[in-house]
């Protein structure tokens, strides 16, 4: 069973957050930790909620890169196999159901290399 987890990209003020939890209707709770700047900015104490920002939710696939770091949507993948002198890049989405990583994942030479708000120039030019 595949563990259900969000983060997201507050877009007004360029910043990630991982989710603290499902609100019951389905609202994304965000922990702002000791960030005071940040929580007078938002105008928020501990949670917000995407709601009220203006934010984009990404969910974590339930897959690890090589590094056995978490993979979310809209994460940046670079295929870094040693012999191989190509380096693939690949955008982690969600369509039909599946995220779009999950046949790559059986090689184990993939990585995050970062994602495609804070790391836009990654992918520029770079064609799936």
């Amino acid at each position: 069973m595949r563990e259900i987890k969000f983060r997201a990209w507050i877009k007004s003020i360029g910043k990630m957050f991982e989710a603290a939890g499902i609100h019951e209707s389905d609202v994304l709770l965000f922990r702002i930790e000791e960030d005071r700047a940040l929580k007078d900015k938002l105008g928020f104490k501990q949670f917000i909620r995407d709601e009220h920002i203006d934010c984009i939710p990404m969910q974590y696939t339930g897959l690890k890169d090589k590094n056995d770091k978490e993979i979310y949507e809209d994460d940046i993948l670079e295929y870094s196999e040693p012999d191989y002198p190509n380096k693939d890049k690949h955008v982690v989405t969600f369509s039909s159901g599946r995220f779009s990583c999950c046949d790559l994942l059986t090689d184990k030479y993939w990585e995050v290399i970062g994602n495609i708000y804070e790391n836009p120039g990654l992918i520029k030019g770079e064609t799936e």
